[in-house]
């Protein structure tokens, strides 16, 4: 098996087609030697990428033609930790610590754990090979979260057919990484303007658009959640005016809290002066033009229409206005090294081959907005700490269990493309009723039709090569949209890139795999009768349809072409050209067919040769073929004298002596070999040439590839959707009608938690609970009265961050078009999902726990809206007791009150006080729930093993306590100190120390007695006991035997039974 992704070796690399490549010549192959180079190696900067100095960059050496890898240095000591527990793996060479690692842990675990991380990686190869007097080490691949493209051949290596699960979680990485620039500018009146450009290079898409924002820029947070940005360029310009410089400052320092806040890898930029403003606005039309050009010319097959470039017209039409959007693509572009001039230092290719960019404005408010805050407190994704875990070896690893969250326990997915749809779905609901619409009816259709589920189920399954019985190659559904892109990465040269593999007949057979699922996925659609569900017509049937009969033309060429018996044959492992494809081909094929005969018949006559009166003497010398000695005869070790005696008369010549025999060979076999090497060279010259052929022709598919592989995903998605809500017995929920946009309606029944519930060990375990919320519609006629704000209080532990996130939940979950854990739901349409839960500080920054509370409440305040979801969790809990309450009334009533606002809101308290707003406003503004808890008074059965059962059920009404005492008796305080804490809770509930009555101070000091006289009693008991012991001792030393009447061993055995003894 050869390097297992394309590790090319050129005899010196082209650095001047590849500004990021570095040459570094190693003077002899000797531990010190490479650890002076090592040594000698500048720092990795602009060829890397890396956006500041505070990111970590890993090196690693490929070795054997990359079959293992090496780090050295602190690196390696590090990545020993990660990955091996242990420093014993790392060895010294030439004093250098150094590390080795496996092709198959590389790309399965380590690259995916560093990406997951937030750490840039450089894979270092040789131009000479190892052990030569002179290697040239040169930079072959870099990567970094936000650009995998370099990496991602590597981390799909071991993706296929038998790969493990952490392999193939490796492959979900693909795809995910996502650069962004954001240019701040002062926008005046305390707002913040923004020019944003975002890049996936790995699917070639660009997104550019301008937001404004007041305060903390929460439209800015939800838009990098939405696109899921690894990292981060922010531009900070240079604005002259002092004020609008302190304006951007502000907006600087904001942006940056909100990538901090995101986990986004992130670096301030100074721009130059603003005179080049028009010019890098000039420059980047420009270049995106270069860049998307190529997508509606060459890439379409037969339904390419000239009216279609007029789309890319259209996008650059809209972008030119927008000049913060363009400088911030400016800066973007150059980043990536994707600027014709190639200039930038991303480690681009300066325009060389990249085509067929998918341009587009981006528009945040056309999706449900949620920050990175409201996607923690929901679960949506996995903590990027758990994940990079995940791919280490931690949760999720080997079959373990993943940690859970609304992704992991929706992703029932098929193909790795279906897993990324999943996720960009979650990062991104919909704000449109029609297409929530859409994705519920076709979700509901699949749940009804247990028949067809199965059936588009098995679609994904195996699938023979040509559907007529010859037997399953490839299993599973390739993933179409990485196969496309590696079209559109054909480079311009014969002399690809490292880091640009050639394209070849597996890919090519590939396309045809994932158009033969997309053929049976057709045909188990067009079973059904027509206007069954018109949303899955105008989504899925019909454009599954057009897409399959496109791909027709591919399938026959792929047919024409690859030697599919040979491929069965071989179980995969021979891709070859069909000889009767080419006449020079079969010719060649024949040539070598009738040498191969003819080597045989050698084999056999020198078998008859050496052992003629044997019984077997034809079949006793094999030809073989080794890359080293070419075709060859071999004998067993048991046939090895013959050859000896014999051998001189029949010049057979020794090749080797093995334990299992002899290779030889003769003057005859050596030149029919000879010839037959010819031969083979000239056939895969041939056949190269007829490949490239085959691919330049399938690279006219690209945008049926990409519409495929995004159909493949999105039917993934769906099967998935439905088949959890099965599983679960979820609801599809109802979305009202709200023309005017004063409807605010949310009712749920049954409401579960799906997290938490995933995490009980039965699902039975978890107590739903309804949930009602309606805003006043004076407008409306009749006007309603409706209950916008629930005030959720009860005791610790009881349930109320559970339910008022569920909600939350249930809201996302309905408005991404999948099922919800409840029996029934009905909502209008939720605009954004604002928490504030948790209490959390950043004293990098001088932010206290008590300050991070308030700027993300102001934050809060000032995004929400009328038809937003607010779920405030404790808030005011960081400061004295009275400042917490007033602050939590003024920002409660504000939400509730506010003509401007009156927005669904759960707010969960222990402010008790706080349930007063329900009659000291309007009726139906506040209501007040609670979590009920049930003591030994209302629960004596109980009694005798707990003084509090959480019934874990919301009520109507307040509550008075919050049982936190009762609930640190529960986690095992010591006695003394829960004492202590109730007689000063009822010293505190009476008005103070000071303000006891006589009679309570009896009491209090009737309880204080009680528990002195307990505990003075305790210590008399462990005293007496203390006692008795001591006596028993002294009585059994008295009854042992004199030494002179038994051996010292075995008294000093009665010693140490009576020592233990008293010790029990």
């Amino acid at each position: 098996m050869g390097p297992f992704f394309h590790f090319r070796r050129p005899q010196k690399p082209n650095t001047s087609t590849s500004r990021s490549t570095r040459v570094g010549t190693l003077c002899g192959s000797t531990p010190r030697g490479f650890a002076a180079f090592f040594h000698s190696l500048p720092p990795p900067s602009n060829a890397t990428g890396v956006l500041s100095s505070s990111q970590k960059v890993f090196r690693f050496f490929a070795r054997d033609q990359g079959n293992f890898f090496s780090s050295h240095g602190p690196e390696a000591r590090d990545l020993a930790a990660r990955f091996y527990s242990t420093q014993t793996v790392v060895r010294s060479q030439g004093g250098l610590s150094s590390l080795s690692i496996s092709r198959k842990l590389f790309a399965s675990r380590v690259l995916p754990s560093l990406l997951a991380s937030g750490a840039a990686v450089e894979i270092w190869d040789q131009a000479g090979g190892e052990g030569s007097e002179q290697e040239e080490w040169f930079l072959a691949r870099a990567g970094r979260p936000g650009d995998t493209r370099a990496l991602e051949d590597v981390m799909l290596a071991f993706s296929g057919q038998g790969a493990s699960q952490a392999e193939q979680e490796a492959s979900s990485l693909i795809g995910t990484g996502v650069t962004m620039a954001v240019l701040v500018q002062d926008g005046g009146a305390g707002r913040g303007a923004f020019g944003v450009a975002v890049a996936n290079t790995s699917f070639r898409t660009l997104a550019l658009g301008e937001l404004e924002d007041a305060g903390d820029p929460k439209t800015l947070e939800s838009l990098v959640v939405q696109v899921g940005a690894r990292e981060c360029l922010v531009l900070r310009p240079e604005d002259g005016a002092k004020g609008a410089q302190a304006g951007s400052d502000a907006g600087v320092r904001a942006v940056a809290a909100v990538m901090a806040r995101c986990g986004v890898v992130h670096n301030v930029v100074e721009r130059e002066s603003p005179q080049r403003n028009l010019g890098e606005s000039v420059s980047a039309l420009k270049a995106i033009r270069a860049l998307a050009e190529g997508r509606d010319k060459d890439l379409g097959g037969a339904d390419t229409s000239p009216t279609q470039e007029s789309e890319l017209e259209i996008v650059l039409s809209q972008l030119a206005p927008l000049k913060r959007a363009l400088l911030s693509a400016h800066a973007l572009l150059s980043h990536l090294g994707l600027l014709p001039d190639g200039s930038g230092g991303g480690g681009g290719a300066g325009g060389e081959g990249e085509d067929g960019w998918e341009v587009s404005l981006l528009k945040p408010e056309h999706l449900l907005q949620y920050d990175a805050v409201a996607a923690r407190a929901l679960a949506v994704l996995p903590e990027a700490g758990r994940a990079e875990a995940q791919y280490r070896g931690g949760e999720g690893a080997g079959g373990r269990q993943q940690q859970p969250s609304l992704y992991s326990i929706l992703n029932k997915t098929r193909t790795a493309a279906g897993s990324r749809c999943l996720k960009r779905w979650l990062q991104a609901p919909l704000l449109a009723p029609a297409a929530i619409r859409d994705r519920q009816s076709i979700v509901s259709l699949l749940r009804s039709d247990p028949s067809l589920l199965s059936a588009l189920h098995e679609c994904y399954g195996a699938s023979s090569l040509t559907g007529t019985g010859r037997g399953s190659v490839f299993r599973g559904t390739p993933d179409l949209e990485r196969t496309a892109q590696r079209f559109l990465s054909l480079p311009t040269s014969s002399s690809s890139s490292p880091a640009r593999p050639r394209v070849g007949l597996r890919d090519l057979l590939e396309v045809y795999t994932a158009a033969l699922t997309l053929g049976r996925l057709s045909d188990a659609l067009s079973s059904l009768a027509d206007a069954t569900c018109p949303a899955l017509d105008a989504l899925l049937r019909l454009p599954l349809a057009r897409v399959v009969a496109a791909l027709a033309r591919f399938q026959a060429l792929v047919e024409e072409v690859v030697d599919v018996d040979r491929l069965v044959s071989t179980h995969g492992r021979e891709v070859a050209v069909k000889p009767s494809f080419d006449p020079l081909l079969l010719s060649l094929r024949d040539q070598m067919e009738a040498l191969t005969r003819r080597m045989e018949d050698t084999a056999r006559r020198a078998s008859k040769d050496l052992y003629g009166q044997a019984k077997d003497a034809d079949k006793r010398v094999k030809l073989d073929w080794s890359a080293v000695h070419q075709h060859h005869l071999r004998v067993t070790k048991k046939d090895q004298r013959a050859l000896k005696e014999s051998g001189a008369s029949l010049q057979i010549q020794t090749l080797s002596v093995q334990k299992h025999g002899q290779l030889f060979t003769t003057p005859s076999l050596k030149e029919l070999s000879r010839r037959w090497a010819a031969h083979q060279a000239e056939y895969l010259q041939v056949q190269e040439a007829l490949v490239a052929q085959a691919v330049s022709v399938g690279r006219t598919y690209v945008k049926q590839m990409q519409r495929g592989g995004r159909l493949l995903a999105a039917i993934d998605v769906f099967l998935s959707l439905a088949q959890v809500a099965n599983e679960l017995n979820w609801c599809s929920p109802t979305l009202l009608d709200d023309k005017d946009g004063t409807r605010r309606e949310l009712h749920i029944t049954q409401l579960r938690h799906p997290v938490v519930e995933a995490a009980l060990p039965s699902a039975a375990d978890f107590i739903p609970n309804d949930a009602h919320l309606s805003a006043a519609s004076p407008t409306r006629d009749p006007p309603s009265q409706g209950t916008c704000l629930s005030l959720v209080t009860g005791p610790n532990c009881g349930g109320k961050s559970t339910y008022i996130r569920s909600v939350g939940i249930a809201v996302l979950l309905a408005q991404v078009g999948a099922c919800v854990p409840a029996t029934a739901m009905e909502w209008t349409l939720v605009d954004k999902v604002l928490c504030r839960v948790g209490a959390s500080d950043n004293q990098l920054q001088g932010v206290s726990t008590f300050m991070a509370e308030m700027l993300e409440t102001h934050a809060l305040l000032a995004a929400a809206t009328p038809r937003s979801l607010v779920i405030v969790d404790e808030l005011g809990r960081g400061t004295s007791t009275f400042d917490g309450f007033g602050l939590a009334w003024a920002v409660a009533e504000r939400l509730a009150n506010s003509t401007a606002m009156q927005c669904r809101t759960l707010f969960a308290t222990h402010f008790h006080e706080l349930c007063d707003m329900e009659q000291a406003l309007p009726p139906g503004r506040v209501q007040n729930l609670h979590f009920s808890a049930e003591t030994p008074a209302s629960h004596p059965a109980t009694a005798a093993s707990s003084d509090l059962v959480l019934t874990y059920r919301v009520r109507p009404g307040p509550c008075d306590r919050s049982f936190g005492v009762h609930v640190a008796r529960l986690a095992k305080f010591p006695k003394e100190i829960v004492r202590e804490a109730e007689a000063r809770v009822e010293a505190l509930q009476a008005g103070g120390l000071h303000a006891l009555t006589s009679e309570q101070q009896a009491r209090l000091a009737e309880k204080k007695r009680a528990w002195e006289d307990e505990e003075e009693g305790r210590l008399k008991r462990a005293r007496a006991a203390a006692r008795a012991r001591q006596r028993e001792a002294v009585e059994a030393l008295a009854a042992l035997p004199s030494l002179g009447d038994v051996a010292l061993g075995e008294a000093l055995e009665g010693v140490v039974a009576l020592v233990e003894a008293n010790a029990k």
